[in-house]
């Protein structure tokens, strides 16, 4: 069997527009991954879920308060005080959805946060000391 050299061109333009299609869909696929985890980053850290667990973190906060008025000190966990309230406090909204809480100034001040990922990047915090909240946009 012998191959014209037209055959030939025709044969090995069909085998680089199949490798180019191939590899079109390899980077479609690529941008389609990447544009999903930006979209899934941005719908867990934006201004509004940022409020609502703002909210949340005040319940956090006035349960905290409420247990220094009692006790003195703030507690070294959080867990402690779903103990003594009745109250439960929800899980931020934001991010990761968990609160990370750490008491300073020996039991008479807190830092409470939460943050959009694992890298702790961006972070909106409280700090019992200024009574505020602070954030990354």
């Amino acid at each position: 069997m012998t191959f014209t050299k037209s055959a030939v061109i025709l044969r090995l333009f069909n085998v680089l527009a199949w490798l180019f299609a191939g590899a079109l869909c390899l980077l479609l696929v690529f941008i389609s991954v990447g544009f999903a985890f930006i979209l899934y980053e941005h719908s867990t850290w934006n201004a509004s879920i940022v409020r609502e667990s703002k909210s949340r973190g005040d319940v956090v906060v006035a349960l905290l308060e409420e247990h220094y008025r009692l006790h003195g000190r703030f507690p070294d966990a959080l867990d402690e005080l779903h103990n003594e309230n009745n109250i439960r406090y929800e899980q931020p909204t934001s991010g990761v959805r968990q609160w990370q809480y750490r008491v300073k100034n020996d039991g008479d001040d807190f830092v409470l946060t939460f943050s959009a990922n694992k890298d702790r990047y961006p972070i909106c915090f409280y700090d019992s000391e200024v009574k505020e909240w602070y954030g990354d946009s």
